[in-house]
């Protein structure tokens, strides 16, 4: 059992990541303070956490929603 739990506040940690990185890409990325490879560094970490959100399946999307 507590392995599950485990799994769910990490599951909903990558959804509030990666909310919060979408968000301040969108920010950023016409902004004058972070320049290609800062975005970039965005973007790996944005993809990082879309990717485990997609390996938890329904209990990804469903963490998804919620922030969204």
């Amino acid at each position: 059992m507590h392995s599950i739990a485990t799994i769910a506040a990490i599951v909903d940690q990558h959804a509030e990541d990666a909310a919060f990185l979408w968000l301040r890409r969108r920010r950023e990325i016409d902004g004058s303070i972070l320049d290609e490879t800062d975005i970039g560094r965005i973007d790996q970490r944005l993809d990082a956490n879309i990717e485990g959100l997609m390996a938890a399946g329904k209990a990804g999307w469903d963490a998804a929603m919620l922030i969204g």
